[in-house]
């Protein structure tokens, strides 16, 4: 992906990126900035533009519109107005969003009347240009495998977007055990190092274990940091997630002791120079500093793009930096600074 403009997007009256998307891009801001929609949108997108191309090679007359529409849908989960809920409220104007990339330009806008349907769809799709498309979500999925998969596929009860059934989707596919290219090869076996063992397929309703030497643990005593690391290595084995992934995590940090945060940042470094492109969104401290770390010693930029509520006009706002060349403020550094300031004042014996 190289670049999005969107106007009228849930909180966000515009936003675009100044540069082309690199191979990392970090999203930070406080809850309810909008970080996971714009994760959500992109990710839409790609993934239509992915199945389209799938049944394009043996259906002629497969409905864009169609797919993208019905991606957006079950992705948002907008059932209450349906798509036109994504469009900001107060607006007069319309939800607009137009993705660029190698492969594809994708344009399309809809109004807050929008149920299920988005008509106004221009599209230029490059089918020689084949990419794949991941969400992890902040909420690890493996636990309830099998619950998540009758509830959507087999009883189509709402609750899990299909952001957690298209993972469920990836990793289903059997893992192989022949040579990764390099790269991939050494970030498996770091991850697995991390926690002394990996997750592996079983044929039985668990469907995963946790394996340590010789010992096999149900996913519910597996601790959730390493059914979090665990996702990343079974999708590399399995080949889901390769030189030609596009990957968006949303807090990949969650439930990882810092040591493992850091390690997991270098690894996705490692991964994006073999044209893995990411897009991260987080909370923490830990994952941005490494990042801006990473960015500096490799030389390689970094898209940070901090996302602002103003309260002023109830706008989001957004500024970007390289962190190749800055480390920037934003709500998750000036937490930690109001944090070291009250704990120096503390200790000088000021209120």
């Amino acid at each position: 992906m190289k670049e999005i403009e969107i106007s009228n997007f849930m909180g966000i009256s515009y936003f675009k990126n100044p540069i082309d998307f690199p191979n990392i891009t970090v999203i930070v801001g406080k809850n309810g900035t909008g970080k996971t929609g714009l994760l959500k949108l992109m990710y839409s997108i790609g993934k239509a533009n992915e199945q389209y191309i799938k049944i394009k090679q043996h259906d002629n007359h497969v409905n864009y519109k169609k797919i993208l529409s019905e991606k957006l849908y079950r992705v948002f989960q907008s059932r209450k107005s349906g798509l036109g809920d994504l469009v900001k409220k107060g607006s007069i104007d319309r939800l607009k969003a137009k993705l660029s990339s190698d492969d594809s330009v994708v344009d399309l806008s809809f109004g807050e009347a929008t149920k299920t349907e988005v008509t106004n769809i221009q599209y230029s799709i490059d089918e020689k240009k084949k990419k794949n498309y991941i969400f992890i979500p902040a909420k690890e999925v493996l636990t309830a495998f099998n619950s998540i998969k009758a509830i959507t596929n087999i009883h189509h009860y709402p609750g899990f977007d299909e952001t957690y059934t298209d993972l469920i989707d990836a990793l289903d596919v059997p893992t192989r055990d022949e040579q990764l290219a390099e790269n991939f090869e050494h970030a498996k076996n770091t991850l697995i190092e991390m926690f002394g063992g990996e997750l592996i397929q079983i044929e039985s309703s668990d469907r995963f274990v946790f394996k340590n030497s010789n010992s096999e643990f149900a996913m519910q005593l597996t601790a959730e940091g390493i059914k979090h690391v665990g996702i990343l290595t079974t999708l590399i084995k399995n080949r889901q997630l390769t030189e030609n992934t596009v990957l968006f995590m949303d807090e990949p940090e969650t439930c990882l002791h810092p040591s493992a945060i850091r390690e997991m940042i270098h690894l996705l470094s490692i991964l994006a120079g073999s044209n893995v492109q990411l897009f991260i969104t987080t909370h923490n401290y830990f994952v941005l500093k490494q990042l801006h770390i990473i960015a500096t010693k490799l030389q390689q930029s970094i898209l940070c793009c901090s996302l602002e509520k103003d309260d002023t006009n109830n706008d989001i706002k957004s500024t970007f930096s390289d962190l190749k060349n800055e480390f920037p403020m934003n709500s998750i550094v000036e937490e930690f600074m109001d944090m070291y300031n009250e704990e120096i004042n503390l200790n000088l014996g000021l209120k």
